[in-house]
């Protein structure tokens, strides 16, 4: 699939959760998904010359559903309440706001739960996706809903690393793009990620020293 072979279709209502058809995806390891539906909600008028999107992409727990009260498809409030909508940073009254939800990320787009050519749930057998296969998927969504450019493409966390993986890289371009992570991580993944590890083979990382730990042998007893 091409972005070229991709129709276009329009945009949901706002706050409304829309599925996009985008058709066969081949994934960077060559399996291939057939029907492939992306989640998309959008808020804020798109302006006439399709010029007004600000694209924003959720973090690994995250969804399309980024503002807003619990609905139909999105049993939690927005995760970004405060940064999105009228008046907030992400200006409604100024942008369209238009999200995603990641290939995989089974709320409203194709992922494990999702029926596979048989009539069954893909589950454990969905091919392995990368960051850049929902980058392409992404990317054709945009281009089946007629955005060839964007104003801006902000994410946190994941997201963010979608963003560095080219979703910026529109047709015509991105004019701005904003991603976090931050550098601080917070001390329960900190501890997560290091559990794993015993303490003598532990390296330096997350901005931390490795510490070593000696005891004293305790005395023989014969």
């Amino acid at each position: 699939m091409t972005i070229s072979d991709v129709p276009t279709q329009t945009l949901p209502a706002e706050g409304e959760i829309g599925l996009v058809d985008i058709g066969s995806l081949r994934l960077e390891s060559g399996a291939v998904i057939d029907d492939v539906c992306i989640a998309v909600q959008r808020w804020g008028k798109l302006s006439p010359n399709r010029d007004n999107v600000v694209v924003v992409l959720h973090a690994l727990t995250g969804d399309s559903h980024i503002t807003g009260p619990a609905g139909p498809g999105h049993p939690t409030p927005g995760w970004w309440d405060g940064v999105a909508g009228p008046g907030a940073p992400i200006d409604t009254d100024r942008w369209c706001a238009v999200a995603t939800n990641v290939l995989g990320g089974c709320r409203g787009s194709t992922g494990p739960s999702s029926l596979a050519r048989d009539g069954k749930p893909w589950g454990s057998r969905f091919p392995t996706i990368t960051v850049r296969d929902q980058v392409e998927a992404d990317m054709a969504a945009l281009a089946a809903l007629g955005i060839t450019q964007v104003a801006a493409v902000v994410g946190g966390s994941m997201g963010g690393a979608v963003r560095w993986n080219g979703l910026s890289a529109t047709p015509t371009g991105c004019a701005r793009h904003c991603c976090w992570p931050s550098a601080r991580v917070p001390p329960r993944t900190r501890s997560a990620r290091r559990q794993p590890r015993s303490r003598p083979s532990r390296p330096t990382r997350i901005g931390r020293a490795a510490t070593t730990t000696t005891r004293a042998a305790s005395p023989r007893r014969d």
